[in-house]
């Protein structure tokens, strides 16, 4: 019972007295001979497990019941408190960023709101009292809020190919036209419910317009998010320790940070300055939550992307850090924007994903048989919900047959173990594949390409088993000299 009570209530504490199960299960599955590199790379990491208010107050009433009324809440007072600071929080931060966020669009509002708009900046109120007090309740749906959809959404170029798609069911469409009419109704222009009495107003929302408040809003939310994950509670303790150990990227200022709202699982790959030379500090954000059913192998799936993971060259103030097949650069000392957040797929990032996962599955059912459930609740079993495994059909026959090439190519960072097993060419074929599958419009467009991917993909594979054929030593004289020495070094 003690065990589930510190699982419940401090995740990371129960995550790093349990990571040696994990390491083990690593080194069952990858091989005894890889036990130091395993070790090294796993215990060398930072770990933040964290959970929503919500979520622990749940688990802490959930435990107030099972001990029944003998409970000493006084032993948990610690929780409620914390909860109850990063409640009263939330209500500061909400209101602040309100009223930056009124600042930043009362400019591009219709005029008849500039004063209005004003009067709320300055009051002490959230939006809707100050409405009420002000008899004004158009003011605040014109407004909007940061955290919520808003007119203006409605009228975004995203709505515009929606109405323009075909495959767009019709309530939805309407759903789009009716909120653009009720805009115009709610500033106090009624032209009736055909939306064409609308189109050709002057005072209808340019694209520019709509492009300004929702990059506003995006930002706002992004700060808002940034300094509300950075200062509650527990996460402003992890900050605390990345200042202690000295890691030259503040988490704080990073992509991570501003999506622990989002119930996020990462790998975020710092550094530490050791005497001269760089070092890598992966940090391992993992989100409890109360359906623990899979979170043995989410933890198993960041696990082995640090275990894969390796800083390959630094430039200045520019680190390279390999992931697998994935790169990616981070540079020391830059403050990054929080504004868009929609950035281009990196060359293999689909593809190592879903490699991953399949790793992950494959340790955690090794990690299973030896512990059981540690983490999840006893007994549950992992479901195959990921997204990675979208594209699953192209790679399954690649991973079972090349998997021990994959293994050590990932590990090493060696690719070119797995082009001479499989032809270079042939694997860029099937990369090509894997990011038109992930990045086809819509679920109708995926569906009328998967027929024809899978028949590429067969053509594919046909041409690795040929490349394998034509490359084994039997019939490469060269290669039976030096031998397919696939140990890791």
């Amino acid at each position: 019972m003690e065990d589930r009570i510190i699982r419940d209530l401090e995740p990371t504490k129960y995550l790093k007295d349990k990571l040696s199960l994990y390491i083990e299960a690593f080194i069952s599955y990858y091989g005894e001979e890889y036990r130091e590199y395993i070790e090294n790379r796993l215990n060398n990491i930072f770990i933040i497990a964290y959970q929503s208010d919500d979520d622990l107050l749940n688990k802490l009433r959930s435990l107030e019941e099972k001990l029944g009324q003998g409970v000493d809440k006084d032993k948990y007072k610690e929780y409620y408190d914390r909860i109850d600071y990063n409640t009263n929080l939330r209500i500061e931060l909400l209101n602040n960023y309100r009223k930056e966020y009124a600042k930043r669009v009362k400019h591009l509002l219709p005029k008849k709101y500039h004063e209005i708009t004003e009067q709320y900046i300055r009051s002490e109120y959230a939006p809707f009292i100050f409405g009420l007090k002000k008899g004004c309740f158009e003011f605040v749906e014109v407004l909007g809020d940061f955290e919520s959809t808003t007119f203006y959404d409605y009228f975004s170029e995203e709505m515009d190919e929606k109405l323009n798609n075909s495959e767009t069911p019709d309530f939805e469409k309407q759903t789009i036209i009716e909120k653009r009419i009720e805009y115009f109704k709610t500033i106090g222009i009624d032209k009736g419910d055909d939306y064409s009495n609308y189109i050709k107003l002057e005072e209808y929302p340019s694209t520019e317009m709509i492009r300004e408040i929702r990059r506003i809003k995006k930002q706002i939310r992004d700060l808002y998010n940034l300094e509300l994950n950075s200062r509650t509670y527990p996460n402003c303790l992890f900050i605390k320790r990345e200042k202690e150990l000295g890691l030259l990227l503040d988490s704080s200022e990073e992509y991570a940070f501003t999506r622990l709202i989002d119930e996020y699982n990462c790998v975020f790959p710092n550094l530490r300055n050791n005497n001269g030379t760089i070092e890598l500090i992966p940090e391992m954000f993992i989100f409890t939550g109360i359906d623990y059913s899979s979170r043995d192998n989410i933890i198993i799936h960041e696990l082995n992307h640090i275990l894969e993971m390796a800083l390959t060259e630094v430039s200045g103030n520019i680190v390279t850090i390999r992931s697998g097949w994935d790169i990616c650069q981070e540079m020391i000392g830059e403050k990054k924007e929080h504004i868009e957040l929609v950035r281009k797929v990196r060359k293999y990032e689909r593809f190592n994903e879903i490699i991953n996962e399949l790793l992950a599955i494959d340790i955690h059912k090794k990690f299973k048989s030896m512990y059981g459930s540690v983490f999840s609740i006893e007994n549950s079993e992992y479901t195959l919900t990921s997204s990675y495994l979208d594209q699953e059909y192209i790679v399954r026959d690649f991973f079972e047959t090349y998997k021990k090439e994959i293994i050590k190519s990932r590990i090493t960072g060696n690719m070119q173990v797995l082009f001479d097993a499989v032809g270079e060419e042939n694997f860029e074929a099937l990369n090509n594949l894997v990011n038109e599958d992930y990045q086809a419009a819509s679920a109708s467009a995926k569906s009328a390409l998967h027929a024809d991917i899978e028949n590429r993909r067969d053509s594919i594979m046909s041409k690795m088993s040929l490349h394998t054929m034509l490359h084994t030593p039997a019939n490469n004289p060269e290669q039976a000299k030096q031998g397919r020495n696939l140990n890791l070094t």
